[in-house]
């Protein structure tokens, strides 16, 4: 909502006079008070026992979607769970930025969508976003389908006819080892029987990735998958997480709907303000915390109880 939206609420619902300076003014000074809450979301200070927050979770979600800042090109990423959330703005998306987020070793499992800089990051565990697998398999189809059979040769049509079985089987295993996901989250079950599972799944992987492809497009997601293929069902050991990064892209789905209507932000510190405001307000709202109280006791309180306002500190 914009600053001029909210004079008009103001003025015609509840007759306050307010002007939109004001708003963005209150946008500011919660982001100065909040600052340090925002730095601790992800903090790791004091040795492995004082370990807080998100680089202290068992498990995270991570993700990043496009930005822009005075109109040059940015990245909003996320991480965070069921009960935190941090957002962070960065002109870049790579692997120091996520070390600066999650640490240079991340002793829970990560749950990222396949981009590349989370798979030279450290962690003890990863589960790589079967639904961004199925996506890829089933957009190698329509370029497949762009000639007609007569206009091919006989070596051409052999080169789609294979292509087009990598992409079908893959999307059948896909779409199969999802199904499993919500039963687990609902009742997880003995680590032999998920061990059971787990090698079920792989040899088939292992088997559809076995022969090289002609096709450029489907050798090159066959590669990506073969080499990858450990960190496609690890959901079944770990049922939290699931076989998806669903979470984190709600997440962002809201930033994403504010991005169309805004085109992001003017300044740095407009950023600054979308980052530290977006994490705190979804952290208290996954913990169950009434944001306007937390907002309230975060201009009235001294910074420990606002903190308890907006976040338990075991969290």
């Amino acid at each position: 909502m914009t600053c001029r939206k909210v004079e008009k609420i103001f003025t015609q619902l509840f007759n306050l006079r307010l002007v939109a300076a004001t708003a963005l003014n209150f946008d500011r000074a919660a982001t100065r008070k909040a600052g340090e809450l925002y730095e601790d979301l992800p903090a790791c200070r004091g040795g492995a026992d004082r370990r807080q927050k998100i680089q202290a979770s068992d498990y995270l979600h991570v993700d990043e979607t496009g930005w822009r800042v005075d109109g040059v090109n940015h990245h909003l990423g996320y991480a965070g769970h069921e009960r935190l959330a941090f957002f962070h703005i960065d002109r870049h998306r790579s692997t120091a930025v996520a070390e600066a987020i999650l640490g240079p070793k991340f002793d829970g499992l990560l749950n990222p969508d396949g981009y590349c800089v989370y798979d030279a990051l450290w962690a003890s565990d990863k589960q790589t976003c079967l639904s961004h697998l199925l996506r890829a398999a089933k957009e190698l189809e329509p370029p497949l389908q762009a000639l007609p059979p007569k206009d091919l040769s006989a070596q051409q049509t052999e080169v789609q006819r294979r292509a087009k079985g990598f992409s079908d089987r893959v999307q059948k295993l896909m779409g199969e080892a999802c199904q499993p996901g919500r039963r687990l989250r609902e009742k997880p079950v003995q680590a032999a029987q998920a061990r059971r599972l787990e090698n079920n799944y792989q040899p088939q992987l292992q088997k559809i990735c076995a022969r090289p492809l002609a096709n450029p497009e489907a050798e090159k997601l066959r590669l990506r998958r073969r080499e990858n293929r450990a960190k496609r069902f690890t959901f079944i050991r770990h049922p939290k997480v699931g076989p998806t990064n669903n979470q984190a892209e709600q997440s962002l789905r809201p930033s994403v709907i504010l991005r169309k209507l805004t085109f992001g932000n003017r300044s740095p510190a407009g950023a600054r303000h979308h980052s530290v405001l977006s994490s705190l307000l979804l952290t208290a709202q996954r913990q169950g915390r009434d944001a306007r109280t937390a907002l309230l006791a975060l201009f009235t309180k001294p910074l420990s109880v606002a903190k308890k306002a907006f976040y338990h500190n075991s969290s």
